[in-house]
């Protein structure tokens, strides 16, 4: 244990110091910070202004870039400065889970190597965007999942993977995709009990054991996995909207309606209709080095 704690500090501490290098360039907005950081400005407010800004995600997010404008200043340091300590957290958590899946230092210390030099990462992590706040959660909440897989009593380590699932969720929907993998995983494998299904060459070790979490009842699972998060994902709207249940309710709507219409159509950085990609499908791989080779302004008024 104390092993496992020094290095996930030497992980953080070292990720942490890569991606505070040049976080503050540019000094002006860029890509959807002109959506997330004017929403927790506005948190900061005493009375929230109306109308309210980026309604269409939930608000933990933003907050924590709120709490960092607020501690660090209105600068791209204190927009910024929350990616990167999640960032960090997110290469211990890729840790955590290479320990729980391969119950080494070695293949774990290596995943979270291959994690720190993958770019999507770094990118997301050095920008006031939602994704690696909900990514981090989500990965300490797989960790707790799959090191409580094994155990004959996962209650514990199955709550803390809701907990992590309801704060990855009240940073953006998109963590409910890894929380319905885990149900579903859970599902079948009750069901192949259900069955009394087993291994022909069955080993301790199997992923799927006839004997597998035996007091883990139907209602562990429900609270597990369904209570736990939603109170937890609930919980984190009570800052903007007090104990309020019909305010509450109203921005699930909110959230739900604005990401399924075309509320979000005309992004700035939207590139989905311009004659000029019509290239991509209309000519496939021959067409690259033409393409490649044409006038680029086409590109920069996309990207504009």
């Amino acid at each position: 244990m104390m092993r496992t704690g020094i290095i996930a500090a030497v992980l953080f501490v070292l990720a942490h110091f890569a991606m505070l290098i040049g976080v503050t360039t540019p000094e002006k907005f860029y890509f959807d910070e002109v959506h997330y950081v004017p929403a927790a400005r506005q948190m900061l407010e005493p009375v929230m202004p109306q109308p309210m800004l980026n309604p269409m995600h939930p608000p933990l997010a933003k907050q924590f870039i709120a709490l960092s404008i607020h501690s660090f200043g209105d600068g791209p340091l204190g927009w910024r400065y929350p990616g990167v300590l999640f960032g960090s957290l997110a290469i211990v958590a890729v840790y955590l889970c290479g320990l729980a899946l391969f119950a080494a230092q070695g293949p774990a210390v290596a995943a979270s190597l291959l994690a720190f030099f993958n770019q999507m990462l770094f990118v997301q992590s050095r920008i006031a965007m939602l994704d690696i706040f909900a990514l981090t959660f989500s990965l300490f909440a797989i960790a707790a999942f799959m090191h409580g897989f094994r155990k004959q009593r996962p209650h514990l380590w199955f709550a803390l993977a809701g907990i992590g699932f309801g704060l990855s969720i009240g940073c953006k929907w998109s963590g409910l995709f890894v929380l319905s993998v885990c149900i579903v995983i859970v599902a079948v494998i009750r069901l192949m009990q259900s069955w009394r299904t087993q291994f022909a060459d069955a080993r301790p070790d199997d992923w799927y054991r006839p004997d597998l979490w035996p007091g883990f009842k139907a209602w562990h699972f429900a609270a597990c996995f369904i209570l736990i998060p939603a109170a937890v994902y609930l919980a984190t709207f009570i800052p903007l909207h007090g104990f309020s249940v019909p305010d509450i309710l109203e921005a699930q709507r909110r959230i739900f309606r604005d990401n399924t219409t075309t509320a979000i159509a005309g992004h700035t950085y939207m590139s989905s209709g311009h004659p000029g990609h019509s290239w991509c499908a209309r000519s496939g791989i021959s067409s690259t080095r033409s393409a490649t080779t044409a006038s680029p302004r086409w590109c920069s008024s996309a990207t504009r």
